[in-house]
């Protein structure tokens, strides 16, 4: 029994040729490369343009903005043979909110700061005021500042140091009355032992002269106590002197900088012609692409009309 071909479904194939990939139409959706740059170089116009007004914007913005100045000083603080309070809890003082309201208060009072700017002020110096201990240093905070003026800027430095000298004065007298206690218990330390050296003195010399090795020991004995004594005193006494004591100062003169630290011309210049370059390149393609959509849409509708 054979099979008749021509009885097969008229919708199967009887043979099929495999269409080859190389022959394949690319997708329309592929980003080409040379075509985007040929675009680009088509529009410089627009670039260049957006590039130039963009620095010169930037350079204008530059001139326009309030200048900012550096101002830094480095504060001793006071001490009584030692630092009469560490540096870590002198800066957290100088960050409290009432120790800066102080300081801008006598600003305003020097026609430093306007009263409207207080405010701004009081947040500027918690924003953009640092305060650090010194390297390598054991009782020195470094103050740095930006200011409207070099002359508000070593105002503001100089405030700040009389503020926390004000602060800390207290505390320098109550280290002072500690060591004037110490040097009359020394003192009070330093009669009994002379009055008892004196009475055990008096007491071997009535003995029987075999007894003067007793005084010789006890001799020796009590001038080591009492010279160690008299050098605890002469100690304290040196501790209240210059230069074991100091009040809290500045320990060189303020550095104001001579040139603003803010806006940098540069950099404002160079923000400008990169943001400027940007939009321009963005406008040289996006306003061709927007007017070629119009005059398609404009043609399609008139196509229609018509």
């Amino acid at each position: 029994m054979t099979q008749d071909n021509n009885h097969l479904p008229s919708h199967m194939p009887t043979s099929s040729t495999p269409h080859p990939y190389y022959l394949s139409t690319p997708p329309e959706d592929e980003i080409n490369l040379l075509e985007l740059t040929d675009k680009f170089l088509d529009q410089w116009r627009w670039w260049v343009s957006g590039t130039v007004v963009g620095g010169l914007l930037g350079l204008g913005a530059a001139f326009v903005v309030p200048p900012k100045y550096a101002a830094n000083g480095v504060v001793r603080v006071a001490r009584v043979a030692s630092a009469v309070e560490s540096v870590p809890e002198t800066i957290v003082c100088m960050q409290t909110l009432a120790f800066r309201e102080e300081v801008v208060e006598r600003l305003i009072k020097a026609g430093q700061v306007k009263p409207e700017k207080k405010d701004a002020w009081v947040r500027a110096l918690e924003a953009k005021s640092t305060f650090k201990a010194v390297k390598d240093a054991a009782n020195y905070v470094d103050i740095a500042l930006t200011a409207d003026t070099p002359a508000q800027g070593q105002a503001a430095v100089s405030t700040i140091t009389q503020v926390l000298k004000e602060r800390q004065q207290p505390l320098m007298t109550e280290r002072l009355a500690q060591v004037d206690r110490s040097i009359e218990l020394a003192k009070a330390s330093l009669a009994s032992m002379e009055k008892s050296y004196e009475t055990t003195q008096a007491s071997l010399r009535a003995q029987p002269p075999n007894s003067e090795a007793y005084l010789e020991l006890a001799r020796m004995s009590e001038a080591g106590t009492l010279a160690g004594l008299r050098q605890k005193v002469l100690d304290l006494e040196n501790s209240k002197l210059s230069p074991t004591t100091k009040e809290t100062e500045l320990v060189e003169p303020i550095g104001v900088s001579d040139r603003p630290v803010f806006p940098k011309k540069s950099v404002f210049t160079a923000g400008g012609l990169v943001l400027g370059a940007l939009l321009g390149t963005l406008l040289g393609f996006a306003l061709p692409a927007w007017w070629e959509f119009q005059r398609k849409r404009k043609a399609a509708k008139q196509g229609a009309s018509a």
